[in-house]
């Protein structure tokens, strides 16, 4: 579409814009208050987070919205997608919207977010278990060596902690150091945010989230919220910090009315298209049949990214990484396809919870990398390995019987260990992509070589860390990064008028079984996968699992794949 027959009809479309407008004014006649309840929102799909901060940048510039109200119980999510919250929530704030929060029973997070409010409310009844954080760890090494499972890796990096769950019966010292920095760098940042959106000394908040479960009066008196009412009380409770309550409205109508509102300028037609590509998952080559669930495959991710190299209408791209890695391999040939995209057009990487190893890798393709301060990132590192079942295979009476034509044909089977030949030649090569992947970093950072070692071995950081060590530019949200492509590229940062184009390439199968294949009728899945899945904690466990399927699907294939993940308690 030319710029003339686009400007011909955005002036032929400002009577029903206007129109349409006018009805949202008389529907939210005297302003109104929009509600959300989080954890009713964070049940639906998984965009629902992208709505939300879509619906408070709306509502930060809209004249007709005087407030925002915010239920909040057991609110779920990593520590970056919350900052973002936070964040959009406190620019609300400063464009005089003032933003009340009603609590029950409160976490962490709940805390969290809440200290961003102007006005904090709790039930009489309710009580404050924000305790701070905690890393629980669960090891496995000895369960599994009595049922003759065995681990065989090979890491390069003091700090590449991704098998000691399945190999060891504790952390070795130097998983504990990296974790428990990680743990009390996040639990400063939680701290800090609550002393500073509640006018406290931090002192006194570390001291009333060691005297947790505080009751509701007890959370008063520490200052952690204003009031005590009943939901019934509430209405009253806004009206008076308001001097008049307008009308109450759910986010679902204000965004409905508000996109009608301005439908008919997206009619005439956008300048230009900035992408953000949703990058969330496991890094695995190939997608899989099977169940859904979110999977980083190359061979969908890498078309999509060259697709988008040679869409002319597509002027940048924001990528959305939240990943723990995986392959190697595939980690690189997505890297590859990024830095190739970058050459041609403005590429900003943004990591949101997790975005470390190879979810790292891929991100220093970008022109720009940027994350949250509680972002997790870095694990510049790699793993290889097997499981060998030769011992646990025996005790069911089963015994392989191997002929191979060359000494190492069968290296990769789980009937057998490797020797120490064959270790020295997978050290080696995993030393190689080690190798590789520091210089990926090196370059894509614009830093010699030294000053990214002594940030790499395999070592997990926050955002704050990692932007201090030079291994993203700074902190961001989401959509400041897409307005910034917008800006870069020269197009306005308006979604009216530059078209924000999502992309999920990642949407795809899930890994069912953890070891099919090794041996017909051998379900290996009643031993490690049900000992996986019912005794270690929820995040944990899938990473466990991940680990398990990856060295079964790769055995002795390069993974760049982050410690396993400990579950940071923000209950």
């Amino acid at each position: 579409m030319t710029g003339f027959l686009r400007g011909f009809l955005r002036a032929i479309l400002v009577i029903p814009a206007w129109l349409l407008k006018l009805a949202e004014s008389l529907c939210f006649q005297g302003g109104v208050v929009v509600h959300v309840d989080l954890p009713r929102l964070q049940e639906g799909r998984e965009d629902n987070l992208g709505q939300l901060l879509e619906m408070l940048d709306r509502v930060r510039a809209d004249p007709l919205v005087k407030a925002l109200h915010l239920t909040l119980h057991g609110t779920a999510g990593g520590w970056g997608r919350l900052q973002e919250i936070r964040h959009s929530l406190i620019q609300l704030g400063k464009a005089g919207k003032p933003l009340f929060v009603d609590l029950a029973n409160v976490s962490n997070t709940d805390l969290f977010l809440a200290s961003a409010a102007r006005r904090v409310f709790i039930v009489p009844s309710g009580q404050v278990h924000a305790a701070g954080l905690a890393a629980r760890m669960n090891f496995f090494g000895e369960a599994l060596k009595r049922l003759g499972i065995r681990v065989q890796l090979i890491t390069a990096g003091e700090y590449k902690a991704a098998g000691e769950p399945m190999t060891r019966a504790h952390p070795s010292p130097e998983s504990r150091h990296a974790i428990q920095e990680l743990v009390e760098d996040l639990h400063d940042q939680l701290v800090q945010a609550v002393a500073s959106g509640r006018n406290l000394d931090p002192e006194l908040v570390r001291e009333a989230m060691e005297q947790t479960p505080l009751s509701a009066e007890q959370a008063l008196e520490s200052g952690l919220v204003d009031e005590l009412v009943y939901p019934d009380q509430f209405r009253a409770a806004m009206e008076r910090a308001l001097g008049r309550l307008p009308r109450i409205v759910s986010m679902g109508g204000y965004l409905f009315w508000s996109r009608l509102a301005f439908l008919p300028r997206r009619l005439a037609g956008y300048d230009g298209t900035v992408a953000v590509v949703h990058l969330q998952g496991p890094v695995v080559m190939r997608s899989r049949a099977g169940p859904s669930r979110s999977l980083i495959s190359a061979d969908e991710v890498v078309p999509v990214l060259d697709a988008l190299q040679d869409d002319r209408h597509v002027a940048g791209i924001v990528l959305s990484i939240d990943s723990g890695g995986g392959s190697a391999l595939a980690s690189d040939l997505i890297w590859r396809a990024i830095h190739r995209l970058r050459q041609q057009k403005p590429v900003l990487a943004v990591l949101r919870n997790i975005a470390a190893s190879g979810g790292y890798y891929m991100a220093v393709g970008a022109d720009e990398v940027y994350a949250q301060p509680g972002s997790i990132t870095g694990s510049i590192g790699v793993i290889s390995g097997k499981l060998v079942l030769d011992r646990a295979l025996s005790r069911l009476g089963v015994f392989p019987a191997t002929l191979r034509a060359s000494g190492s044909a069968d290296m990769e089977s789980a009937g057998r260990a490797l020797t120490e030949p064959e270790l020295l030649r997978q050290q080696k090569s995993v030393q190689q992509v080690y190798d590789t992947f520091l210089r990926r970093v090196a370059d894509g950072r614009r830093r010699p070589l030294r000053a990214v070692i002594p940030y790499a071995a395999g070592r997990v950081w926050t955002g704050r860390r990692a932007r201090d060590a030079g291994l993203v530019d700074g902190f961001t949200t989401l959509h400041d990064a897409w307005r910034r492509v917008c800006r870069i590229s020269g197009l306005p940062d308006d979604p009216c008028l530059t078209r924000r184009l999502h992309i999920r390439p990642g949407h795809v199968a899930r890994w069912k079984r953890l070891l099919r294949g090794i041996l017909p009728g051998v379900r290996s899945e009643d031993t490690l996968a049900r000992i996986l899945e019912k005794l270690v904690e929820p995040e944990s466990g899938r990473d466990l699992l991940l680990l398990a399927e990856l060295l079964v699907d790769s055995p002795t294939q390069p993974l760049a794949l982050m410690e396993w993940r400990p579950n940071l308690d923000g209950t």
